[in-house]
């Protein structure tokens, strides 16, 4: 990086945070060790990578506070108590800053969260110059008064994956107990007599567009669909106030009867496996690498059902890596601007086969409603329409993968690139 770069842990060493994994803030469970502390692990070695422990900075070097947040950058005002007390403890030094990250989910209404922190660091008569923040939801490049970066972590350690399974350099079994697998361009142009026109994978199906999803894939009965459905999700949604669907104010008329119809029965369906048989938890396991191409090359599409939905994240997960990988043309349902987002990350989207003017779709609901139509008509159509769709786009299905190997899959490169630009505009 050129110069040292310090991060200061508040425990002993006895108890490093890198052999255990503490989180910095060990009074305080909503701050845990996420993906820079991994890089610390796994790089302490570095000539230009330190730690120092106690509380204790380092002299002659750029010292870090690293806050890494559970849920998002939010949560340090959740604290103030704590961050009052850190920033006080270093309020005048020179080398220290905070880094507060946001990594595993992405802050909603960020720019909001731009002004709420200013108006903390007033209040407290902090000097938010000693702050600097990282998060995954894209929109973070917009703002203008604080210190930002963007990472697309998933999209890194997605690639990472498929990295080695292209060098053959890894044969682990995943934690569902298979060795991951991807379909090569010659498996991918002769399988073309495939069982499925479209692919679904969900898992925490407690939220509302997945649910819904669930409902009207329970209505269609599609012998042309495969997907998965791993928890319960009747507790979480008719459980408030009015008895009712969550978003059931805002939502469509179409959506409220498919949620009435078929709540029930989706209820009883609970766990819809396609390659989880193999293990007793179907919910907390790593999905950054299951990649199984038996069951990719089953189906030409995938719907991709992205973490955020309602409030305004552009969150690129794990999720949207499946498809790229796989070779699959993909719609996804997310928050407005996913796609015109992710094209700015260098991937192509389809819009010659499908109505991507969802993507413009301000209203959530709505938005849902019309991809909804729009996959009632792929299952519709006849194998060689589909084929003929598939076909006529897998030259930008390849061009995408290549886009996810060649540009995002050396591990970490990500955070070594945010670490060092983080210690030359010290």
């Amino acid at each position: 990086m050129g110069g040292i770069l310090n991060f200061i842990s508040e425990h002993d060493e006895s108890k490093s945070v890198l052999e255990t994994r503490l989180y910095n803030g060990a009074k305080y469970s909503i701050f845990q060790s996420s993906a820079i502390l991994d890089f610390l692990y796994h790089n302490i070695e570095n000539e230009d990578i330190s730690i120092t422990y106690n509380y204790v900075a380092k002299p002659n070097a750029s010292n870090i506070f690293l806050i890494e947040c559970q849920r998002e950058l939010r949560d340090i005002i959740c604290e103030p108590d704590y961050i009052i007390e850190l920033y006080t403890r270093y309020k005048d030094n020179l080398n220290v800053k905070f880094l507060v990250t946001s990594i595993s989910e992405a802050t909603p209404y960020i720019d909001l969260f731009e002004n709420e922190f200013l108006s903390f660091c007033e209040t407290n008569n902090i000097n938010s110059n000693k702050f600097i923040f990282v998060d995954s939801n894209y929109k973070i490049n917009d703002l203008k008064k604080i210190k930002h970066y963007f990472i697309p972590h998933f999209i890194y350690d997605g690639a990472w994956f498929l990295k080695t399974i292209i060098d053959s350099s890894d044969s682990h079994f995943n934690e569902l107990n298979y060795k991951p697998s991807i379909p090569s361009e010659f498996e991918t142009k002769n399988n073309v007599n495939r069982q499925y026109h479209i692919i679904s994978l969900n898992r925490s199906n407690w939220k509302i567009h997945r649910t819904l999803l669930g409902c009207y894939f329970n209505q269609i009965k599609s012998d042309k669909l495969l997907w998965s459905f791993l928890n319960k999700p009747n507790q979480v949604h008719k459980t408030n106030s009015s008895g009712k669907m969550d978003y059931y104010q805002e939502s469509t008329t179409y959506l409220r009867e498919l949620f009435e119809n078929n709540i029930s029965e989706l209820d009883s369906l609970w766990p819809k496996e396609i390659d989880t048989q193999l293990v007793d938890d179907k919910f907390s396991f790593r999905t950054s690498d299951t990649f199984n191409k038996k069951n990719s090359l089953t189906a030409y599409f995938d719907l991709v059902t992205e973490s955020c939905f309602i409030n305004d994240q552009i969150f690129f997960t794990e999720k949207i890596v499946k498809p790229i990988t796989n070779l699959h043309p993909f719609i996804v349902v997310s928050t407005k601007g996913y796609l015109y987002n992710l094209k700015k990350l260098g991937f192509k989207t389809f819009d010659t086969i499908f109505d991507e003017s969802y993507d413009d779709i301000e209203d959530n609901f709505e938005r849902l409603e019309f991809i909804i139509r729009q996959v009632d008509s792929l299952l519709n159509k006849s194998t060689d329409e589909i084929q003929q769709m598939y076909n006529s786009v897998l030259d930008i299905c390849l061009y995408n993968r290549n886009v996810l190997y060649t540009k995002y899959s050396k591990k970490n490169e990500h955070i070594y690139n945010l670490l060092k630009e983080v210690e030359i505009k010290w």
